[in-house]
């Protein structure tokens, strides 16, 4: 059962209060609802009442990936940095060392690579000093490592840190999103043939165990096959991974919209696009959740619209739904989505002068 800000009001001994900050703790992915934050909230004020250091630092820890979890990176970043810089006075080295390497992730989410290599180098400088630490925790820090290196271009040490995370792999999911990245790193080295192999080998892995990762694994064949100008093909796989998702993980749909996009693009067929993307924010319930890719991806589609007016004027009329929906309580939501209508509207005028 999630906690709620009511049941918390009722706790009292430490022993019952550290209990609940465990199973928040284990379930933090599971917290993304506005109202959720008030819980998280009042549970790490009163474990800063009962002056119980860890539960704190936990907390914040929790609020910070809750922030994560909702694309608010720069909330994540503050909570996350509250949470060490409890830890660093506490000595606790285990939780140190995760959580160095979770402010890592935050910062490799918000492209800031430098300050993401900086803390997965602290972290990894802990694990090091650690025999005891989860296994899983090992294998997420390497795997998100890797990740890393992969995106600044540095592809051999990129590889020695995914083959570091195999060695701690937990089941078959977890390899397979190692071969999966195996082959990302050849195809970024221009090998289509073996990253086409790699991808393969991790749809065999993987099955139908995760459809998370296996909606990955199609989108990503979908761009080997829009780089050998396949397109119908890229687009087939495209179908696959899109069938993969559900309401629960939208945010993996927006980018899979996007291959998708490049693709449609390439072909020549905006209109297409624009259906997929009024279909996408259709399925869209939680918009505190997608409001950063919701509005990344409308500023997408009035470039790729920006010379068509039927393509626009269907854009303006979705956005006007959409200010209408979210008129209470999403005030900064809304001021973006009427700066994206008044790009529209330019446009459109611009259109009608010439």
């Amino acid at each position: 059962m999630k906690l709620t800000a009511d049941i918390i009001g009722i706790m009292s001994e430490h022993q019952q209060i550290s209990e609940k900050v465990e199973l928040v703790t284990k379930n933090i992915i599971d917290y993304k609802k506005e109202s959720d934050l008030a819980a998280l909230e009042k549970l790490k004020d009163l474990c800063i009442k009962e002056n119980m250091t860890i539960e704190m630092a936990k907390m914040y820890r929790n609020i910070g990936m809750y922030h994560f979890y909702t694309n608010n990176f720069d909330n994540a970043t503050i909570s996350m940095e509250l949470a060490i810089d409890l830890l660093r006075r506490e000595s606790g080295t285990k939780l140190l060392a995760e959580y160095y390497s979770e402010l890592g992730l935050i910062y490799f989410y918000n492209h800031e690579y430098l300050y993401s290599r900086r803390y997965y180098e602290e972290a990894e400088e802990l694990l090091t000093q650690e025999s005891d630490i989860d296994k899983h925790i090992v294998y997420l820090h390497y795997f998100r490592y890797g990740m890393l290196l992969n995106s600044m271009q540095e592809y051999s040490h990129s590889k020695l840190k995914l083959e570091k995370a195999l060695l701690f792999a937990a089941d078959e999911k977890d390899t397979a999103l190692i071969i999966m990245n195996f082959g990302i790193l050849s195809k970024k080295q221009k090998d289509m043939k073996t990253a086409l192999r790699y991808y393969s080998k991790a749809l065999w892995l993987v099955g139908d165990k995760d459809m998370k990762i296996k909606g990955i694994v199609y989108n990503n064949i979908a761009e080997v096959y829009k780089i050998l100008g396949q397109y119908e093909k890229a687009l087939s796989y495209m179908d696959r991974a899109f069938k993969c998702i559900t309401d629960d993980n939208l945010s993996r749909l927006f980018v899979f919209f996007n291959t998708y996009t490049e693709i449609k693009i390439l072909k020549g067929e905006r209109e297409a696009v624009l259906d997929k993307f009024l279909q996408l924010l259709g399925r869209v319930k939680e918009f505190h959740l997608y409001r950063a890719l919701i509005i990344e991806g409308i500023s997408n589609m009035i470039v790729i619209g920006s010379e068509d007016e039927s393509i626009l004027e269907r854009l303006e009329t979705a956005i006007i739904k959409l200010i209408e929906e979210n008129a209470f309580g999403h005030d900064e939501f809304v001021r973006e989505l009427k700066a994206c209508l008044e790009n529209i509207r330019l446009f459109l005028k611009d259109s009608k002068m010439i």
